[in-house]
């Protein structure tokens, strides 16, 4: 079997954007910041909407790519098919040579079988692209995997950016010196969570139950911001569960 054969493309694909999304300027300005950067950290609880917020990169001017890892990526040969993969779409030829790299060191992992795949990315990047590695935190304590991502953050063309979504801060060894060197943007909880004026907006055109000032400051108060107890304020409503806010 071709280790192509073992990568699931529907792990490659971004969530699909529902029509009519919420607008939020204050978020899409941050998560802008990302072309300005080697690698993004967006960390926060579920529910936050890490995974739908950074789908809409997709319509930025950035190619996106996307990776969503699962249990079973903790195998570093797994993931780093996927990873090398996941930019299949823009040129399917880009995987082939890392993939024969893999299988002529015996599907052995090191951080050095990056290196047929930043090699094409450096000569064939030609715009600016974001790669994605939602829930990131799945595989985030193995140490061959740490390996790879801090190779690749290190040697990718600049015109390169990763963004890692993750619930809590990957152990990478590097990171404290990507810091000190000013290469890493942190979006947290506190950048996704929805501000009361953006609670007033969802409620209003999403939901068509439009909120006073108070309501909305309580609400923000009360669930923090946090993207699906606002959902399920809602959901509660419709169903008679809450009478009124």
């Amino acid at each position: 079997m071709a280790l192509t054969d073992l990568v699931i493309r529907s792990q490659l694909i971004p969530p699909r954007q529902r029509r009519g999304v919420l607008r939020r300027p204050r978020l899409e300005g941050r998560l802008a910041e990302a072309l300005d950067y080697p690698l993004t950290i967006v960390q926060a609880g579920t529910g936050y909407g890490k995974s739908t917020a950074l789908a809409s990169l997709g319509g930025s001017e950035a190619q996106l790519s996307w990776y969503t890892v699962t249990d079973p990526d903790r195998d570093p040969l797994l993931f780093l098919a996927h990873l090398v993969c996941a930019f299949q779409p823009r040129d399917p030829d880009w995987c082939q040579p890392a993939m024969r790299a893999l299988e002529e060191a015996g599907g052995r992992v090191t951080p050095e079988t990056l290196t047929p795949l930043l090699n094409a990315l450096t000569l064939e990047l030609d715009r600016e692209a974001i790669l994605v590695l939602d829930d990131y935190h799945l595989v985030d304590d193995v140490s061959e995997i740490g390996g790879l991502v801090e190779r690749l953050v290190d040697y990718a063309p600049p015109q390169l950016h990763v963004v890692i979504a993750t619930r809590q801060m990957p152990p990478l060894e590097a990171l404290t010196r990507w810091r000190v060197k000013d290469q890493v943007l942190t979006i947290t909880r506190a950048d996704l969570a929805f501000t009361a004026g953006e609670i007033e907006a969802l409620y209003r055109e999403q939901y068509d139950h439009p909120l006073t000032e108070e309501q909305a400051r309580a609400l923000a108060t009360e669930t923090e911001g946090w993207a699906i107890a606002l959902q399920m304020v809602w959901q509660s409503l419709q169903s008679g569960a809450v009478p009124d806010l």
